[in-house]
């Protein structure tokens, strides 16, 4: 009786940067390689943090996955690069491991061991300290507009603290009857934007907004 041949699917090189910050996201780009027979469906590769080189799915920490569809061909490779959050709060060295079918989709038999792989050099995952981001000003271009008609307005970003702002974050731009913010205000739209050169600098965008749903 002889077997036939099946996939075997390795993850060759994982490669994350050198440092990052808690809170903000960073990238993570690898590549897994068929030295089996041609796949068939669809698997995911997934990512984790450890603190030390040895890979425990029951304690470190989920990062995120990413999902392949079709054949894979034998000795095909692909590779990929996405980007994966870091929880808020962490910090210190870690690993970051990869692990390819996560949840053994591709029958591999003797080959589901060499499914993990990780990058040798360890990140550091740094906490910044506290910023103060507060809003400067925000000026409406435009006079008047019925709903569906685009609205120019200017808006400034200013660092009120003395921490020098570090990595990106997110401006929301909302719609409101009166002059006291809360949750279920009208969305128009949202701005990502990214560090500061200095600890009391500012920002200024300039944004054509649509008014939907007024």
């Amino acid at each position: 009786i002889t077997l036939n041949t099946v996939p075997d699917l390795v993850i060759n090189e994982i490669d994350a940067p050198l440092q990052a910050i808690s809170g903000q996201t960073f990238d993570v780009s690898w590549t897994v390689f068929n030295q089996g027979a041609e796949t068939s469906g669809n698997w995911r590769d997934v990512f984790y943090l450890s603190r030390d080189q040895v890979f425990d799915r029951s304690s470190d920490i989920y990062l995120g996955s990413s999902f392949n569809y079709g054949a894979l061909a034998t000795g095909g490779e692909y590779s990929k690069t996405a980007s994966f959050e870091i929880p808020q709060g962490l910090s210190g060295s870690f690993y970051v491991f990869g692990v390819t079918d996560s949840s053994n989709n591709i029958y591999e038999r003797d080959g589901e061991n060499n499914n993990i792989a990780f990058d040798g050099n360890s990140m550091n995952v740094i906490l910044p300290p506290p910023a103060d981001l507060g809003d400067g000003s925000i000026n409406i271009i435009s006079d008047a507009a019925a709903s569906g008609d685009f609205v120019s307005l200017d808006y400034t970003v200013q660092s009120l603290g003395a921490n020098l702002p570090l990595g990106t974050w997110t401006d929301s731009i909302y719609l409101s009857e009166d002059e006291q913010w809360d949750i279920n205000e009208l969305l128009l739209t949202k701005v990502k934007s990214s560090a500061f050169l200095k600890i009391d600098g500012s920002y200024t965008r300039n944004l054509n907004v649509q008014l939907q749903g007024v």
